[in-house]
């Protein structure tokens, strides 16, 4: 999905890609691929109607491995290895805690946070320039969440404050036939400072409880938040990771977008990418939930991936550098 979906919006790009049969010796490695996009820092932008406080980043190499089952046979789960798959989160948000760690002091916490955010988000993060405000009030100004406990709304402020990003390095993906079908779940590179290790075990502590006591509504109201959180998370409360489907809509390429037409949906490119339903609410076609482009180091945008909701043209594939089979 990652791969084909920076294809059909960036088709420009000429990808070297090393298609391999087996690993390393000693290695599990079944088959791997590797993709480098040149020297283009490759940014994909989440659906900001997903409620998902990161983006997506592949800076250099792109490297997956589908791992050998450890014992063999149909029930064991497969695992994928990544690398190269890099989450960061919203620089907005790093920049805010940081501000709020500074301006509160020992005074610091989930309620001076949230009254801080609620008397100053317009003036010092404006919804025509702040994704992470749009992201906000898109899942708290919905009618269906105003009557939810203000506790709610504090928790998931700081719970964002500390998302640390990550880079995944593996998904496995599991038969679940009680309930989900396939689900999956994943690991995450190991911090590499002290601060990093700190923000996540706050993100830890604060999933668990999420998942231990709002999984279901949040399923309803913000599922691509809450299934990500349960890949990351839900083997450690003793639950099922997320839907395999959830996660691979999640990490698709839209197929259209562009601004709403009032309200703080006028200044979000990223508003219509959701999916079509009829006047029943039945779904009718699926959208993918990321928007491509090409960035510059440091997160500046340096072109949208065509014009927002246009059809996007065939997949454009590019020359095999190292393709070779190891028998």
């Amino acid at each position: 999905a990652v791969l084909l979906g920076i294809q059909e919006h960036l088709p420009e790009l000429r990808p070297e890609i090393d298609l391999r049969e087996g690993g390393p010796a000693g290695s599990t490695e079944l088959v791997s691929l590797a993709v480098r996009f040149g020297d283009a820092a490759l940014v994909g932008e989440v659906a900001t109607l997903s409620r998902c406080c990161f983006e997506v980043r592949i800076g250099g190499l792109l490297r997956f491995a589908l791992r050998r089952p450890s014992g063999g046979g149909s029930k064991q789960p497969l695992v994928l290895a990544a690398s190269g798959f890099d989450l960061p989160n919203l620089r907005d948000v790093g920049e805010m805690r940081d501000k709020l760690a500074r301006l509160l002091g020992s005074g610091f916490n989930r309620q001076s946070a949230y009254q801080w955010w609620q008397a100053n988000k317009d003036k010092e993060y404006p919804l025509q320039t702040c994704k992470f405000h749009r992201m906000f009030e898109s899942l708290f100004g919905q009618k269906a969440t105003q009557l939810l406990p203000l506790q709610i709304k504090i928790d998931a402020l700081w719970g964002y404050l500390h998302n640390p990003g990550c880079s995944i390095q593996t998904f496995t993906f599991h038969k679940d036939h009680k309930s989900r079908g396939v689900t999956v779940t994943a690991t995450r590179a190991a911090p590499t400072t002290t601060e990093e290790a700190t923000l996540v075990e706050t993100c830890r502590q604060i999933s668990h409880t999420v998942l231990r006591e709002n999984r279901s509504a949040g399923e309803r109201f913000a599922s691509s938040t809450t299934a990500f959180c349960a890949m990351l998370y839900g083997h450690e409360v003793d639950q099922a990771g997320a839907r395999a489907s959830t996660i691979v809509k999640l990490f698709s390429a839209a197929k259209w977008w562009g601004p709403g037409e009032d309200g703080w949906h006028q200044w979000d490119n990223t508003y219509t990418c959701k999916d079509k339903r009829n006047k029943l609410g039945m779904l009718v076609e699926e959208n993918g939930r990321i928007v491509w482009r090409v960035g510059k180091s440091g997160g500046d945008s340096v072109v949208l991936a065509g014009k927002p909701g246009e059809a996007k043209p065939g997949i454009s594939r590019g020359p095999l550098w190292c393709c070779r089979r190891r028998r």
